[in-house]
């Protein structure tokens, strides 16, 4: 088994002036969205899933174990212990498989 620790800093105010409303790349590719700063769950989401591909065959067969801010990665669904399950997990039940 290797183990490897990754630490991953993002500076998001730097990025939404670069990206985000108001910048110069915003007014010339995105002028009708909706912007959303990457932060909380859609941040792990994204990471899960770069991560996910990136170690696709390990993925595939359950040999790669995910960790993020020290909360396990669900194999159900790929969501960190603590967020809300994806809509299309089979695992869920209750009211969150309503919502």
């Amino acid at each position: 088994m290797t183990k490897v620790v990754v630490t991953i800093e993002l500076d998001n105010v730097e990025y939404d002036k670069a990206y985000g409303p108001g910048s110069e790349f915003w007014e010339k590719y995105n002028l009708d969205r909706e912007y959303k700063s990457l932060e909380g769950q859609a941040l792990r989401h994204n990471i899960v899933e770069i991560l996910s591909e990136g170690f696709y065959d390990w993925d595939k067969h359950g040999w790669l174990t995910l960790t993020i801010d020290g909360k396990a990665v669900r194999k159900c669904c790929g969501t960190v212990e603590g967020d809300s399950h994806r809509s299309y997990c089979e695992t869920i039940a209750g009211p969150e498989a309503t919502a």
